[in-house]
């Protein structure tokens, strides 16, 4: 399997409607800019391109930290394997939250992954692979080879 590095900055909003609240949401783009807009949203992406992570909530994140899961999805199109995980911390009473490219550096392959974002605190831990169940949001990419045709 070929690999390569990805590099995930991990950028938190955090709003102050808890009425409006819909979730949070995780967005997978280009670049996210100063005023925390996701640029170049995309689920699919080449082999050494750099992508970079978006959580954004209406409501303030309950939790002081919140985690980056990756699993990977089998030929069968479904999660077979752990991939890597990691935790940022949010600080209280923050309404915007920014990571740089230090959170994160993933070594990939091509294939088909999801990234969930997941309260730290409640993750869970199977003694066995399985998918998650609880997660504050979950998005599935595809890493296509560099080289690929299209």
């Amino acid at each position: 399997m070929t690999s390569f590095l990805v590099s995930a900055a991990v950028a938190f909003v955090m709003g102050a409607t808890p009425a409006a609240h819909t979730g949070p949401k995780l967005t997978v783009c280009e670049t996210v800019t100063s005023r925390y807009r996701a640029i170049g949203v995309s689920t699919e992406w080449r082999e050494g391109e750099r992508f970079n992570l978006m959580l954004s909530s209406d409501a303030p994140f309950l939790t002081n930290y919140v985690g980056v899961v990756i699993h990977h999805h089998g030929q069968d199109g479904q999660e077979d394997a752990f991939v890597r995980e990691w935790q940022i911390p949010v600080e209280d009473m923050t309404r915007t939250q920014a990571y740089g490219t230090a959170y994160g550096l993933t070594p990939l392959a091509a294939g088909t992954y999801t990234i969930y974002a997941v309260d730290w605190r409640t993750r869970d831990v199977p003694e066995e692979f399985a998918p998650l169940t609880e997660y504050l949001d979950k998005v599935t990419i595809t890493i296509k080879p560099r080289y690929a045709q299209n």
